[in-house]
């Protein structure tokens, strides 16, 4: 819904700062940090167009929770040159879409952007999951049992 009221309140100069954060992105395609840094540019200019501080925050902290452990763990798995070409494809429709003032384009848009990212980053938690747990492909990783060695060695 942020892309939809984008649509409609987004001057030319919002609509030209979105089109840089996608070329900001194409340019980087392999720089890891500096792509994230385009990706969130892209979003938060997309809530800036709405006119709506409240909205602009909203993103913003979103954005802020990537920087935990949890998700650089996920990103590390999930996020491949595919997957940042796909949500590159996905920005440049949404971009369209803002472009032509159309806000159920727009709308439409982010929600398959949206929709793709959630089910590529679930498709890779699994593994990121059981990492997290010291564990790879349901066993335990070598860390994992030497840590588990010196405590039962210590009980004993």
């Amino acid at each position: 819904e942020l892309a939809e009221a984008a649509a409609r309140t987004a001057r030319d100069s919002d609509i030209a700062g979105i089109g840089e954060a996608v070329r900001l992105m194409k340019t980087n395609l392999h720089g890891g940090d500096v792509y994230e840094t385009n990706d969130r540019l892209l979003h938060v200019r997309i809530a800036e167009a709405t006119r709506n501080s409240v909205l602009v925050s909203v993103v913003n902290m979103l954005w802020d929770l990537r920087e935990s452990p949890v998700y650089a763990n996920l990103m590390r798995h999930a996020v491949t040159d595919g997957v940042r070409t796909r949500s590159i494809a996905d920005h440049e429709r949404i971009l369209k879409a803002l472009a032509a003032r159309d806000p159920a384009r727009a709308r439409l848009a982010m929600q398959k952007h949206i929709d793709r990212v959630a089910h590529e980053y679930e498709r890779d938690w699994p593994l990121v999951a059981s990492e997290m747990n010291g564990r790879v492909n349901g066993h335990a990783t070598p860390a994992r049992r030497r840590a588990a060695a010196r405590r039962r060695a210590g009980r004993s």
